[in-house]
């Protein structure tokens, strides 16, 4: 398997990762290479896509919530108690 060297990486940055690591129950090491993995790893399906497909199956699953579903790309759900909190 091939090596990775990096250089002038900051204090900080070292710190955070080995308390990454630790919190992760890892070694540094270990924790370097999930870190490339999940960031190198292939896209998964858009947001909107997976958006769409749980209202499929959460709201009401009728065929009227399908045709819903496919035309709110961007609009945000409001929850079942009406209050929508903006930060």
């Amino acid at each position: 398997m091939a090596q990775l060297l990096l250089s002038d990486v900051g204090e900080e940055t070292i710190r955070r990762l080995e308390k990454r690591a630790a919190v992760h129950g890892r070694s540094a090491e270990e924790e370097h290479r999930a870190i490339l993995e999940r960031a190198l790893a292939p896209a998964s399906e858009p947001p909107a896509a997976v958006a769409r497909q749980l209202q499929k199956t959460t709201v009401n699953g009728g065929p009227e919530d399908a045709a819903l579903s496919s035309r709110m790309d961007g609009w945000i759900p409001v929850p079942p108690n009406g209050h929508v909190r903006l930060c």
